[in-house]
């Protein structure tokens, strides 16, 4: 089963999860970085225009190529995240059917947005010297939840709204 979005929305949402990363220091000593193959100036225009790795995310013709050479078209189920959002229960019951599992299978809760960005946020000015200080990750990570969610909109910043496309990026 290969689940597949909106080739745009898919850009921009690798795009602002390597923007999350970056500014998390969680992309230190991957292979990407060190290689510099990765180049990222935050401005998401630009950014899209000089890593073609975040166009070819979206090309999904060529991932199924690597599965048809494995696998029938017959042992290959697409679905589209826009479906499976909009109508979690259809392409749920669609995947066990395909799956040859009950398709009265009870998901739990199969519309709940999980590892959606709005969770993720990119350091304030504070939040970037504050983790710049020893000691910080230790005293973050031992905090009770009620102080960090008091704390959170002091450290980071919500993403909010998508990147906007320039016309010629876009085509």
């Amino acid at each position: 089963i290969y689940c597949v979005r909106h080739p745009l929305r898919r850009i921009q949402s690798n795009w602002l999860d390597i923007i999350w990363a970056l500014d998390n220091d969680l992309m230190q000593g991957t292979e990407v970085h060190c290689s510099g193959a990765l180049n990222i100036s935050g401005d998401f225009n630009d950014d899209v225009q000089a890593n073609d790795g975040l166009v070819q995310t979206s090309n999904y013709w060529r991932v199924v190529q690597e599965y048809r050479r494995s696998f029938s078209d017959e042992q290959i189920q697409i679905v589209f995240l826009e479906d499976l959002k909009s109508s979690p229960d259809v392409v749920l019951r669609e995947c066990c059917t395909f799956l040859d599992v009950d398709p009265g299978f009870d998901f739990t809760d199969p519309d709940e947005a999980r590892n959606a960005s709005a969770f993720k946020g990119l350091a304030t000015t504070f939040g970037r010297i504050a983790r710049s200080m020893p000691g910080y990750r230790a005293l973050a990570g031992g905090a009770p939840s009620f102080l960090k969610s008091l704390v959170r909109p002091l450290i980071k910043d919500s993403f909010t709204g998508k990147p906007d496309w320039k016309p010629t990026v876009k085509e």
